[in-house]
């Protein structure tokens, strides 16, 4: 009987720590991705409020994302933000803090004062219909804000661009 109490107790803690542990927060799966019809910024709002209280303000958030519409991208903007400029919330990308992503090869870059973190990924671009996650760490604990926004933004493939520019001149020039 102790044996199967540690067993339900043991199974209960993995099950629910696969979704979210400390500060680690999942904003969809490769089981169930975020559907990016078009290339329009999605916004994700964290709450600190409704995480543990006293608890550290900071962790990986992890994505998992599909390009649901019809120009493939090559790379991929995440921005946060908060209510006071003055009170950032930033990225973290040293060591063992490295943005991971499950494009390959990629390389990464922060702008705007950590606050924003570009993946590029021009030789694999995702395409339409293809699932790409990506893990970021975040770190909160200068200014604990209460809240702060994740705001996704894919690129498109410049080619893909180039060539619906040149489309749209020539109907216009037809017309």
């Amino acid at each position: 009987m102790k044996k199967m109490r540690v067993v339900l107790v043991t199974t209960a803690l993995l099950f629910f720590s696969q979704c979210v542990f400390a500060h680690d927060g999942y904003i969809g799966d490769p089981c169930d991705p975020i559907q990016f019809p078009n290339l329009d910024t999605i916004e994700f709002v964290h709450d600190e409020t409704l995480n543990n209280p006293g608890s550290e303000f900071k962790g990986w958030a992890f994505w998992g994302l599909q390009n649901t519409g019809t120009i493939a991208w090559t790379d991929f903007h995440i921005k946060l933000t908060t209510s006071d400029p003055a009170k950032p919330v930033i990225f973290v990308v040293d060591s063992p803090y490295e943005p991971l992503s499950s494009v390959n090869p990629f390389t990464y870059n922060l702008i705007d004062n950590d606050t924003q973190l570009n993946f590029d990924f021009p030789n694999d671009p995702v395409q339409p219909g293809s699932i790409v996650t990506f893990q970021v760490y975040t770190d909160n604990t200068a200014w604990e804000n209460s809240t702060f926004t994740l705001c996704l933004t894919p690129t498109p493939e410049p080619a893909t661009v180039a060539l619906l520019g040149l489309g749209a001149l020539l109907i216009r020039k037809r017309k």
